[in-house]
């Protein structure tokens, strides 16, 4: 698999890619840098930061300035899963500037941030970031019952999301949000 010299993108490159991935092979990085100088891609960018080369890293940041947003939305998901802040400041940015957009990539969303979280490399700076960025959204419905869940691994807390209904979910909304305001570090 180390010599493969196919196209990263077909679905035979997708398996082999994926097969060192999952195996965590760290001599794959000349593959990989091979086949990144061949046909970039946010996915094989990932995979080199992953075995300790800076320009993965450096690609997906140059995508956060993309026009295309969908391009863009994919680098932030990628960087905030790999624990860094500036991936979370894009997907806030985005909440703020087109909502609709994060709304219909809420799944992916919480994934990466919740990925971030369960990083053990996240530095602190970005661990808080997530964590903003989740009691921001713990009022809209559609990110209710995930970020309570991790909201509750994270804090310890219940903050009694889980076992209300109507008045009573929004009186655990506000108790979480007076909680971090509280607890988030100045």
């Amino acid at each position: 698999m180390l010599d493969y010299a196919g196209d990263a993108g077909s679905q035979e490159g997708r398996a082999v890619l994926g097969v060192l991935r999952t195996l965590k092979v760290k001599e794959c990085v000349q593959l990989l840098r091979r086949l990144f100088a061949a046909s970039p891609t946010p996915d094989l960018a990932r995979q080199l930061y992953e075995v300790g080369d800076e320009s993965g890293l450096d690609y997906l940041r140059k995508e956060l300035k993309n026009t295309n947003p969908q391009a863009k939305l994919r680098a932030a998901f990628l960087l905030s899963e790999m624990g860094c802040a500036d991936g979370l400041e894009t997907l806030a940015a985005i909440a703020e500037s087109n909502p609709a957009a994060l709304r219909a990539s809420a799944y992916q969303v919480l994934n990466a941030v919740d990925a971030c979280l369960r990083n053990p490399k996240t530095p602190l700076q970005a661990r808080e970031r997530a964590m903003d960025f989740l009691f921001a959204r713990i009022g809209d419905a559609l990110f209710q019952s995930r970020a309570f869940l991790i909201l509750k691994r994270e804090t310890g807390e219940d903050f009694g999301f889980s076992s209300g209904q109507g008045p009573a979910r929004e009186a655990a909304v506000e108790r979480a949000r007076g909680w971090w305001a509280s607890h988030k570090k100045r």
